[in-house]
């Protein structure tokens, strides 16, 4: 009941940052994507472990200008999503530095990992 409660909550909240989007991002604070994904992992660690999945970071200072709210709603529903779809046994590893961000996944069907850059 709980969780579907969360997910209701965060279903709410997404809806609320798309239509805030549509007005163009209104703050523009510094944020340090290496905290994003810190705390986007400790969201998702529970629902990771109780999937067999592991989730690791290898983070190191990435500062940028932005909304922090949708910056950290970004970085929860990625690594979400990374989690959710992925296969029981897999993992997720999330890096972030001054040059890269990067997102790594892996299923143990796969002879080796997947890498997207962005």
């Amino acid at each position: 009941m709980l969780r579907a409660i969360d997910r209701a909550r965060g279903l709410l909240d997404g809806l609320l940052v798309l239509a805030r989007s549509d007005r163009g991002i209104e703050l523009r604070h510094p944020v340090d994507l290496a905290e994003v994904a810190a705390a986007a992992a400790g969201q998702v660690a529970g629902d990771a472990e109780a999937g067999g999945r592991t989730v690791s970071l290898d983070v190191a200072r990435a500062p940028v200008r932005g909304d922090p709210f949708l910056l950290q709603r970004l970085g929860d529903n990625l690594l979400d999503n990374a989690v959710r779809h992925n296969e029981p046994g897999g993992w997720v590893t999330v890096r972030t530095g001054q040059h890269r961000v990067a997102a790594d996944w892996w299923w143990p069907t796969e002879a080796r990992p997947s890498t997207r850059r962005r």
